[in-house]
């Protein structure tokens, strides 16, 4: 069976009300995780193989 978990990155796990409400209503069986920026370089270091974290230091972090 498939996790009924929703992961989201951002610059912090302290998300507006407004948005971690509507999420939590329209999806009200999932879990959500926050991980930050931080979180997210921390774990590609650690686990991702060499060539997947060269792609991954070279994108543009910050589109949004």
């Amino acid at each position: 069976m498939i996790s009924k978990t929703i992961y989201q990155t951002s610059h912090t796990q302290n998300l507006p009300e407004k948005l971690h409400s509507k999420m939590r209503k329209k999806n009200p069986e999932y879990e959500h995780i926050v991980y930050t920026d931080e979180q997210m370089n921390d774990y590609m270091n650690s686990n991702a193989d060499s060539n997947i974290k060269d792609v991954y230091w070279k994108m543009n972090h910050n589109f949004w």
